[in-house]
C-alpha cells in the first residue's frame, strides 16, 4: 500500500478517519496516524484545492470523494 512505501502520502476525505462511507479506509487512521488520515470538511471543492495544494508541496496528496 502507498502509505507504508510513501511517508508524504496523506489521505483525506469525508468520514476518512472513520472508516469512509463504504469503510475503505477503516483502520487507517490507527496504522499510520492522524497526521496522515484525516477527515474533511464536506466541501468537494475544499477537498480537491488542499490535494492540490499538498502536491505542490511535495505531497502524495489521496482525496477520498
Amino acid at each position: 500500500m502507498i502509505l507504508e512505501e510513501d511517508e508524504t502520502a496523506c489521505v483525506f476525505g469525508e468520514d476518512v478517519a472513520f472508516g469512509g462511507v463504504f469503510r475503505c479506509s477503516d483502520g487507517l487512521r490507527d496504522k499510520y496516524g492522524s497526521e496522515r488520515v484525516f477527515n474533511t470538511p464536506l466541501s468537494e471543492q475544499g477537498i480537491a484545492a488542499f490535494g492540490i495544494g499538498l502536491a505542490s508541496v511535495g505531497f502524495t496528496a489521496i482525496a477520498e470523494m
